[in-house]
């Protein structure tokens, strides 16, 4: 768990850095209509991954007014909305709880119930997300999007639950979740090169956590952060270096 832990602590800097996480496409931060709530979410990350001892308190009260302005704004219909809001307090939530802040981190423990709720309302638009739905890249991105959001968001309660109480209850929630493993994917930059990748590589769709088709014809390589944070989860550590150690000298390895 130290492993994801340590995952989940880097996606706030990897916005910033690169304008894009592993559940939040590059392309979300440039679209035309997408919630100004991501926005604000970079600003406040970008504040903390600066904060200094004389600005600390400041800091935190930014990330204390943008979580609560999303836990109390009016339920929304809208996709992209609900998505937005996951992204964001997923985002702020990871902040929180691990940044070592005492009165964070007991902020962040109170207001699970409402990330809770939230994440429930995003996961109801998931039966609207059918193969017709995804098979332009827009729609794509937008599905995968919720997909891995998801995923991110329980992992990150999971993981949380499981450090400081040693047991996890939502084991059964996130091994129903399904997201697409192939990093080029999800790294294409157009269309096209989108379009060209699926059409002439393999899509490593992992449906309910089951890593069989990577693990038996893939490689370390065509995972991308969260793949290789979700193989680890599922499969463990020190079997993941030793499959992947052992493609790197030309032999089969799954301990």
């Amino acid at each position: 768990m130290k492993y994801c832990a340590k995952a989940l602590q880097e996606f706030p800097a990897l916005l910033v850095r690169a304008g894009t996480t592993p559940f939040i496409h590059r392309s979300m931060l440039h679209a035309q209509g997408y919630p100004t709530i991501l926005y604000d979410t970079f600003s406040a990350c970008a504040s903390y991954l600066t904060m200094s001892e004389s600005t600390e308190r400041v800091v935190f009260s930014i990330l204390d007014i943008r979580t609560n302005q999303i836990l109390q704004a009016p339920q929304s219909s809208s996709l992209l909305e609900n998505l937005a809001r996951i992204q964001a307090l997923t985002l702020l939530q990871s902040i929180r709880l691990f940044n070592g802040n005492i009165r964070q981190r007991a902020l962040a423990e109170a207001q699970d119930e409402l990330f809770e709720q939230l994440i429930l309302v995003l996961q109801a638009h998931l039966a609207g997300l059918n193969r017709d739905f995804e098979s332009s890249w827009s729609g794509w991105i937008i599905a995968e999007s919720v997909r891995r959001t998801l995923v991110t968001a329980y992992m990150l309660r999971g993981v949380y639950s499981l450090l400081k109480n040693g047991y996890c209850t939502l084991s059964p929630l996130v091994s129903q979740m399904s997201f697409t493993a192939q990093s080029s994917l999800w790294d294409a930059r157009t269309e096209s090169d989108w379009n060209r990748r699926r059409r002439n590589g393999k899509t490593y769709f992992v449906s309910c956590m089951d890593f069989s088709d990577i693990i038996l014809s893939g490689t370390q390589d065509d995972l991308d952060d969260l793949g290789m944070m979700m193989l680890v989860t599922y499969r463990g550590y020190d079997s993941v270096m030793a499959w992947s150690q052992g493609q790197q000298e030309g032999v089969w390895a799954w301990a």
